[in-house]
């Protein structure tokens, strides 16, 4: 992933919201789990392994987490802390309706590069299928933040700055789901010719959100052959 470059001049990252401290020896088996649990998956992995990978005994481990799910689901919220300030940011009503899907669109998919690690896992976790309970927490914790770009989208809609005749889940479907695209394909993208943005995210995100309020139909030329 280190082949992708985004722009130091674009829009600050969201300030993060505070978090409860923790510890290093916690830091270091949240790091270890979420190695492991990227590589392999939630039912795969044991809390031995997890302990192995850290350098820490099992009930070190269990000193910090109860359990294995609760540990699974720290790497989850650790993950999706930074996710959660983008759709804070969204919905404080900074700027245009635009303007912040155009943000939040970068930031988005920038935050999926940083987190290239649990990126992979929860797409590993969802790709298997299996209504396990990691793909239930996997789920969950998507579904909280997804309804919440949804009900944003819909503040936008009830404004008048989008149009209401497009469900909202669609809207951020297409969003989320061109950024997962791009994160999954971008080395492949940059063999294709005519392709200037395999590696640019930053014009990736600006045509991606152009495509997205304007669509590509051209309105002039629909105006002449009416004419």
């Amino acid at each position: 992933m280190s082949d992708i470059i985004f722009s130091q001049s674009s829009p600050d990252k969201p300030k993060a919201t505070t978090k409860p401290s923790i510890s290093s020896g916690a830091q270091n088996i949240l790091a270890a789990a979420e190695e492991l649990f990227a590589q392999q998956g939630y039912s795969s992995i044991s809390i031995n392994a997890i302990a192995k990978q850290a350098g820490v005994s099992k009930a070190n481990v269990f000193h910090h987490f109860e359990t294995k799910e609760m540990l699974y689901m720290a790497v989850l919220q650790n993950a999706s802390t930074e996710m959660s300030d983008l759709i804070a940011e969204l919905d404080s009503g900074n700027g245009s309706a635009s303007q912040q899907i155009g943000h939040y669109a970068r930031q988005h998919l920038q935050n999926l590069f940083d987190k290239a690690r649990v990126t992979q896992l929860i797409l590993r976790e969802l790709q298997q299928g299996d209504k396990d309970e990691s793909f239930q927490l996997v789920r969950n914790t998507l579904n909280k933040n997804f309804t919440s770009i949804v009900n944003i989208i819909k503040k936008f809609q009830e404004r008048g700055e989008f149009r209401q005749d497009i469900e909202a889940a669609m809207i951020a479907t297409v969003l989320i789901g061109c950024n997962l695209f791009y994160f999954q394909t971008h080395s492949v993208l940059d063999s294709f010719p005519e392709l200037a943005f395999a590696k640019d995210p930053d014009n990736y995100c600006k045509q991606l959100t152009d495509i997205l309020l304007r669509g590509i139909e051209n309105k002039n030329a629909e105006d002449r052959g009416s004419s």
